[in-house]
């Protein structure tokens, strides 16, 4: 069924997602939060790319930054996001190509209610995690010049997310 899925509906059912992520935000929140978390347990073996890009994640981020009341689902989406398995290479570039840590900077509260504080703290050690992780794997791998450049991007990114 997953084959089938991925083959015929998987981009049906992601724009099915956008839609609801974007316009039922305020009229049936609770539909939005259930939206988030199916779509974190598909991310694991959808296409990656089908989430991974500008709109969806403009409008996971949105919904963070507006401190929603899906703001709770939308870190764990993004989470899930970010920490799709592949290879390190592919990993670094995706995260980079995103602007990933750009976004984190614009969504994330500087205060507010305390369970979404949390939440965003996971989320961005989740994300913290999966970086020093492929940062890792690139240093031990980094036999040629692409790698050593993806390794440097991935220690560039792990500073971004722990300021001094």
């Amino acid at each position: 069924i997953k084959h089938a899925m991925r083959e015929r509906d998987v981009v049906a059912l992601v724009e099915c997602w956008y839609r609801i992520l974007t316009t039922l935000g305020s009229s049936a929140p609770q539909l939005v939060s259930d939206c988030l978390k199916v779509t974190s347990l598909y991310v694991v073996w959808i296409e990656i790319l089908t989430v991974a890009n500008d709109k969806f994640l403009s409008a996971v981020c949105s919904l963070i930054a507006a401190a929603s009341p899906s703001a709770n689902e939308a870190c764990e989406c993004l989470a899930a996001v970010c920490s799709k398995k592949m290879p390190a290479s592919k990993k670094v570039l995706m995260l980079s190509e995103l602007q990933i840590f750009a976004r984190l900077e614009a969504c994330v509260q500087k205060g507010g209610a305390q369970q979404l504080l949390v939440k965003e703290a996971e989320m961005i050690n989740s994300i913290g995690e999966v970086i020093l992780e492929a940062y890792v794997d690139l240093r031990v791998v980094a036999t040629d010049a692409d790698a050593a450049k993806l390794a440097q991007i991935a220690w560039e990114s792990i500073n971004k997310l722990m300021p001094p």
